[in-house]
């Protein structure tokens, strides 16, 4: 019994997850973005990214700027035409 719970914990963990990804993706407020940074998915190379999703990069919060597959040479801290750093007013 209990290995059946635990069972259905980790599905409807995963499930909640991937749900929470859903609506994180549909959110457009850079502040809101930054309350629930820990959602977005890290960075990664050969990715397309869409303008106005957001990433993060070394635990930053980055806003995608166009539309574009990510590459090695396209760093988010180093390629200021494609990706924007979140910053918010901690107020």
């Amino acid at each position: 019994m209990l290995l059946w719970l635990l069972e259905m914990l980790m599905k409807n963990e995963k499930l909640l997850d991937k749900i929470a990804k859903i609506v994180a993706n549909e959110i457009t407020d850079d502040k809101q973005a930054y309350n629930i940074q820990d959602i977005y998915d890290d960075w990664e190379i050969g990715i397309s990214y869409k303008k106005n999703q957001y990433i993060r990069y070394h635990t930053i919060l980055y806003k995608i700027l166009t539309n574009h597959t990510s590459q090695r040479d396209w760093r988010p801290d180093k390629s200021p035409s494609l990706y924007a750093k979140v910053l918010v007013d901690p107020t």
